[in-house]
């Protein structure tokens, strides 16, 4: 009788195996199973982090242009540095790598 009874169990077993297997591969590996699943949760994070980069640009841009429409002090200072102009009266040093020539006449 136990004989039975483990014959039948393991013939359910092996059945239920033959049945859920291909059913568990298709969940995951299927089009829209888990592993597709998955990989698009990644791209999903990966995009947000992308959204979320350009926002904080953005406001550094608003926050710029606010300031090149207000701000006289930071307009002059891009000026002086971006385009080199000068104030008048400003006193104007270049350096080169160049040697300066001596007039020692020795």
């Amino acid at each position: 009788m136990k004989k039975r009874r483990k014959r039948s169990f393991l013939k359910l077993a092996i059945l239920a195996l033959i049945v859920l297997a291909p059913l568990f591969g298709w969940l995951i590996f299927s089009r829209q199973g888990l592993l597709r699943l998955y990989h698009l949760e990644f791209e999903k994070q990966q995009v947000i982090q992308r959204i979320n980069q350009l926002k904080a640009e953005n406001e550094a841009l608003l926050s710029e242009i606010k300031r090149l429409r207000t701000d006289p002090d930071y307009i002059e200072s891009i000026a002086r540095e971006e385009l080199g102009l000068v104030k008048k009266n400003d006193l104007i040093i270049r350096f080169t790598d160049e040697p300066v020539p001596t007039t020692d006449n020795k």
